[in-house]
């Protein structure tokens, strides 16, 4: 699928008026010192057009995996949102998949696939999508096990919020379970580093290789940086060439003086890691527990972590919404609709452009209506 295919999708998509949903963070003020008037806690959802593709589809039957560090499935935003729980994190102590030490893999669940329009807390970016968990201690074995098992089960995203800075290259066992689930037609995203680097490690640099950012479409996936409320890459997220394209991962940027210390999501009720500070892999986020209508399970976390599932749950929705789209084809259409400046095309500060759901789904919209190319000859 080229440029001039997507811009006829877009040229010939409907008209449709946004939905917003009754999530009361889509409404609510956020009153964090430095934050313009009006701004709402949920302000990237509104910022990627999110409620313009939710008037063209909810998503309803798309699945999203996490390979994170759990979920914790009492959160009143995750409840019932679970299809599938799979334990594969070794570490004793760690509980079920169902269950989140750490408050990571809570938040990044609820970017995603958080309940939306159920009347609290936040309204996830897949609006009705179902979550494949996979508990993972991240090594090597464990998330090749974790992508293989998510694409058997039937995810369309898979989404991937972690990453080394090895520069050694990806052991053979990973790199082929990534091949196993592109080739299955699932659109694999992963998180650029949270540093300034250009060399973003492993799983994002199997995604989008070292030089191939620039060539539309030439990765096995998705390397999502992060953007800030300036619409700029974030000043601790991985730049360069191996950066597909952004979202929004934190507020506080060049040009803006303060704001609040992160993005609004979800989260364990329990202590966590990230809290105390003892997580081995994660820094400490000190005061990053909030509350919304008093209840305390929400939380501000900043991040490519927490941008790359929106770009996840997203792609989600556009494989249920057009099935006869290939991965390929859908990774193409979310780089060329990404919102950037005119004529700009790709930079390695961030890739193709922020997301821009709306323009993704609209165009994915029009491209599904299209009859089927065949090179079949009957028989004679």
């Amino acid at each position: 699928m080229g440029e001039a295919l997507a811009g006829a999708a877009l040229r010939g998509a409907p008209a449709l008026s946004a939905s917003l949903p009754n999530d009361p963070a889509l409404s609510t003020a956020e009153t964090a010192r430095g934050t313009p008037a009006g701004t709402p806690l949920e302000w990237w959802a509104i910022r990627e057009d999110l409620p313009q593709a939710w008037s063209i589809t909810h998503g309803d039957g798309a699945r999203v995996a996490v390979i994170d560090s759990g979920v914790d499935a009492a959160q009143p935003d995750l409840a019932g949102k679970i299809a599938y729980a799979h334990d594969i994190d070794g570490e004793p102590g760690e509980g079920s998949a169902r269950v989140d030490r750490s408050g990571h893999g809570t938040s990044v669940a609820g970017l995603a696939c958080a309940a939306t329009d159920n009347g609290i807390g936040i309204a996830g970016a897949g609006y009705n999508c179902r979550l494949l968990i996979e508990k993972s201690d991240l090594t090597d074995s464990s998330q090749a096990r974790a992508i293989i098992d998510a694409t058997r089960h039937g995810a369309q995203a898979i989404n991937m919020s972690f990453g080394t800075d090895s520069s050694a290259g990806a052991p053979r066992q990973l790199r082929a379970a990534i091949r196993y689930a592109y080739r299955h037609n699932v659109i694999l995203v992963a998180a650029a580093a949270d540093e300034a680097v250009s060399t973003q490690g492993y799983p994002a640099d199997i995604l989008q290789p070292p030089g191939t950012g620039p060539r539309l479409g030439a990765g096995l996936g998705i390397t999502v940086t992060s953007a800030d409320f300036a619409d700029r890459r974030s000043r601790f997220s991985g730049r360069g060439s191996e950066i597909s394209m952004a979202a929004y991962g934190s507020f506080d940027g060049p040009g803006v003086a303060a704001g609040p210390s992160g993005i609004f999501s979800t989260f364990p009720a329990n202590h966590t890691s990230i809290e105390s500070g003892s997580s081995s892999s994660l820094p400490a986020c000190g005061f990053c527990r909030a509350s919304l209508g008093g209840d305390d399970r929400y939380s501000y976390l900043a991040g490519t972590s927490m941008a790359a599932p929106q770009v996840a749950a997203v792609a989600a929705m556009i494989r249920q919404l057009a099935p006869n789209l290939s991965a390929a084809q859908i990774i193409r259409l979310l780089e060329l609709t990404a919102r950037r400046a005119p004529r700009s095309g790709w930079n390695p500060e961030l890739g193709w452009g922020i997301l821009d759901a709306g323009a993704a789904v609209a165009a994915a919209q029009v491209l599904s209506h299209r009859a089927p190319a065949t090179r079949a000859r009957p028989a004679r």
